[in-house]
Parts: C-alpha cells; structure tokens; sequence
C-alpha cells in the first residue's frame, strides 16, 4: 500500500462521517460529524429493537391479562415487525422490487404498494379487535379448538 491510497478504514469513515480539521490556538483539532442517513439508519434500528423487546413483554401479556389495549398494542407491533421484518429479509422487498420493477416511478408505486398492504394490516386488526372477539381470545379459541 502506498501511503497516497486511502486505507480501508478511512473509506468507511468517508462514507458514515465527515471530517473537518480546524486549527485553534496552533493546535489542530479533528472533529467527526455523522451524515443523516447513518442518524437515521441508527434510529431505525433502535426502534426495530424496541418493537422486538415490547412483543416479548406483549405475548406474555395476552395471556394473561387478555383485554383490547394488549389487542391493540399488537396489533400495532406485529405490524410494524412484519413489515420491517419483510422489508429487509434479503436485502428487503425493495432489492426484490429493485431486480423485477423496471423504471423509477414503478418502483415507487410498488414501495408504496408494499406501505398500503402494511396500512390494511393495521386497519383490518383494529377491525377485528374492534368488531370481534380481538387477537387474544382468538388465539385463546384456536388453542381450544
């Protein structure tokens, strides 16, 4: 390696942060500041790992203490776990509508699709906990069966 080539580990620093050198009092200081999208993606993953802790504590819930504010909190969190889920299994459904969708406005009506489809989840479970008998005594009656 010669020292003009960029090592690997300041590629990806390039890519996640950027770097400013400002010299004060003759003493040059570096400061990294993170890009957007790496905020983003970070906040994304937060909330992905927080909706997986809160089915852990939900599942239980709904059996023991069945009632619609437990039928509402999951069906808002297998939703939004099913549709983070899907979207990112390999390289998510983007990659698939990315490969098989052909032109920009396309792909984004398929993406848009794929957020419907996640919208009619949600509004048909608050429909079923709402009219029915909710997702807790469903699964408590199919355990029965």
């Amino acid at each position: 390696l010669s020292s003009s080539e960029p090592q690997w580990s300041d590629r990806l620093m390039s890519q996640h942060f950027s770097r400013t050198d400002q010299p004060q009092d003759g003493v040059e200081y570096s400061t990294f500041t993170c890009h957007p999208a790496t905020i983003a993606a970070s906040l994304h993953w937060t909330g992905e790992r927080v909706v997986s802790v809160l089915l852990l504590g939900l599942i239980p819930a709904a059996y023991l203490n069945p009632c619609s504010a437990v039928d509402y909190s999951l069906a808002a969190a297998l939703t939004l776990h099913s549709h983070w889920q899907v979207q990112q299994s390999f390289q998510g459904i983007g990659q698939v509508v990315t490969d098989y969708v052909r032109g920009a406005a396309l792909q984004k009506a398929a993406k848009a699709g794929f957020l419907v489809l996640s919208a009619f989840t949600f509004a048909g479970l608050c429909y079923f906990n709402y009219h029915d008998v909710g997702i807790c005594k469903a699964v408590a009656m199919l355990w029965k069966l």
